[in-house]
């Protein structure tokens, strides 16, 4: 049976992560089991068509038990929240379509897409030091490109968090508008969560943050 990748994120009822999570899918054969990472977080693959009934168990709640047809909805991601009566509170993530050119009788012009222009460049704070390289633009979406450096005395790790984090990296226009990242990379780890990496004292890493934001935002602040 043909089979598709989902993203399960599993949270308490007050919205921290819940790791170490043991996730059951049961469709057609014998039950597979997985695991939630630190983040509450798993990648699985379950058949395409037809329910499949998932179980989530964890210490300290009862069996949370809920249905995904993946026939029913484009969602691939669900962000369960545990409920102490075994019914769950799953939300269904979609993702925002990317716009297709309308056809027009006339040939007219497009207005360019103005460039990101943030107004920190460099900021350094409890011992950490943000240089921002650049920001590119593809239509709505924009990845900020930066160098951190640890500045302290000893090795520390360094964390930036996605849209899925319960504390996300942040970028502010000047119209007061908030965004929320939707993706982080720090060093190799990249996540839409949280991306992390061990940082050497004055040794810079590369890292970026990635945001969906209106084609119109050209200046930004940012709350890393």
């Amino acid at each position: 049976m043909p089979r598709q990748e989902i993203d399960l994120i599993t949270q308490s009822e007050t919205g921290e992560s819940l790791a170490g999570v043991k996730i059951q899918f049961i469709a057609q054969g014998a039950p597979e089991v997985q695991f939630t990472d630190s983040n509450g977080y798993a990648k699985v693959q379950i058949p395409s068509k037809g329910d499949v009934r998932v179980n989530l168990s964890k210490s300290g709640y009862p069996v949370q038990d809920f249905i995904i047809n993946l026939e029913n909805t484009q969602s691939t991601v669900r962000v369960i929240r545990f409920s102490q009566s075994g019914q769950p509170n799953v939300q269904q993530v979609v993702a925002t379509p990317t716009p297709t050119d309308t056809p027009t009788p006339t040939p007219t012009s497009t207005p360019p897409v103005p460039e990101i222009v943030p107004v920190q460049q460099s900021v350094e704070n409890n011992g950490l030091k943000f240089d921002l390289q650049n920001c590119q633009r593809n239509s709505s979406a924009v990845t900020c490109n930066l160098l951190v450096t640890n500045t302290g005395d000893e090795d520390r790790k360094l964390e930036l968090h996605g849209s899925y984090s319960n504390a996300p990296s942040r970028v502010v226009d000047f119209s007061g508008n908030e965004y929320k990242a939707v993706a982080a990379q720090a060093g190799q780890d990249q996540n839409a969560y949280t991306a992390s990496v061990n940082l050497i004292r004055d040794v810079p890493i590369r890292a970026s943050v990635k945001f969906e934001l209106p084609v119109e935002v050209a200046t930004l602040r940012f709350s890393l």
